[in-house]
C-alpha cells in the first residue's frame, strides 16, 4: 500500500472501517493498517512560570499555552503472503515520511485530536517477526508527534529615520544702503556687521538701527564679551556700506 491523492483516501478500510491515515502537506495519503492501537495525548493547559521570592514561596502565574504531543502505536503485519516484501515497504514508505520533514494531519487516529491541524511526526520500528527469506513479518511502529504552531511572529518594523532638515536659506548679500537680512543660527552682530559692512568692529551702526523696533535688549558682558542678544528669524535692517 503506498501514497494515494487525499480524494482516495477513504480506499483505505479494513473489515470495511476506515482506517486511520496520515496526509501530507502536498495532499498525499497513506492509510495505517491497524491491530491494536494505544494513543496518548499530551500537552493540554498552560506552561507555569515560577517567580522565586527569597525566603517565601514562589510566585505561579500562566506563561503560555503549551505545545501539545501525541503518541500512538500501531503493527504492519503481513501473516498471508509468505516471502513477501508488503510490510517492508510499507515500514519504508513511513520512515520516509519521518525523514522528509513535512508535516501530516491524521485521519481516524483518536476521535477528534487529529482534525485540529498539523504535526510533526517522528516513528522508530521494532521488527518483531521475520519469514525465512528475512523479509519483515510483523513490524511494531511507534510515533510520536509534536503539534505545529507556524504563525509569523510579528516583528515591528524600524521606523525610517526622520528626514534631514531643510539647510538654512542662503544669505543674499542686501544691496548698498538700506536692506533686510534674516538672522540664521550662529549669527552675531560681529559677523552680521563683517560680513555686509567689512568691518566687525561697525556693529553698533547695526545694533542702532535696529534696537527699536525689534526691542533688543542693550549689550552685556557674557564670559568676558559685549555681547547683544539675537535670535534666529529676526530681520535686520542693514545700514549702508
Amino acid at each position: 500500500m503506498g501514497w494515494v491523492p487525499i480524494e482516495f483516501a477513504n480506499t483505505f478500510t479494513r473489515y470495511g472501517s476506515p482506517v486511520a491515515h496520515l496526509v501530507r502537506e502536498d495532499g498525499w495519503a497513506i492509510g495505517l493498517r491497524l491491530t491494536s492501537v494505544t494513543a496518548t495525548v499530551s500537552g493540554a493547559g498552560w506552561a507555569i512560570a515560577q517567580i522565586q521570592r527569597q525566603g517565601r514561596k514562589p510566585l505561579s502565574r500562566r506563561a503560555n499555552p503549551q505545545l501539545r504531543t501525541l503518541a500512538f502505536s500501531h503493527t504492519l503485519a503481513n501473516e498471508n503472503e509468505p516471502w513477501g516484501d508488503t510490510v517492508t515497504l510499507e515500514m519504508k514508505n513511513l520512515l520516509d515520511l519521518a525523514d522528509s520533514g513535512q508535516k501530516v494531519r491524521l485521519i481516524n487516529v483518536t476521535d477528534d485530536v487529529e482534525t485540529r491541524g498539523w504535526w510533526w511526526p517522528a516513528v522508530s520500528a521494532n521488527i518483531v517477526d521475520r519469514w525465512p527469506d528475512q523479509s519483515a513479518k510483523r513490524v511494531e511502529l511507534s510515533w510520536t508527534l509534536l503539534e505545529s504552531v507556524d504563525e509569523r511572529p510579528k516583528i515591528a518594523r524600524i521606523p525610517p529615520p526622520p528626514p534631514p532638515p531643510p539647510p538654512p536659506a542662503a544669505a543674499a548679500a542686501p544691496p548698498q544702503g538700506q536692506g533686510d537680512y534674516v538672522v540664521v543660527k550662529g549669527d552675531s552682530l560681529w559677523r552680521i556687521a563683517a560680513r555686509f559692512l567689512g568691518d566687525g568692529g561697525r556693529w553698533p551702526e547695526i545694533f542702532d538701527l535696529n534696537q527699536s523696533r525689534l526691542n533688543l535688549a542693550p549689550a552685556e558682558m557674557y564670559r568676558g564679551l559685549l555681547t547683544v542678544w539675537i535670535y534666529p528669524g529676526q530681520v535686520m535692517q542693514i545700514p549702508a556700506r
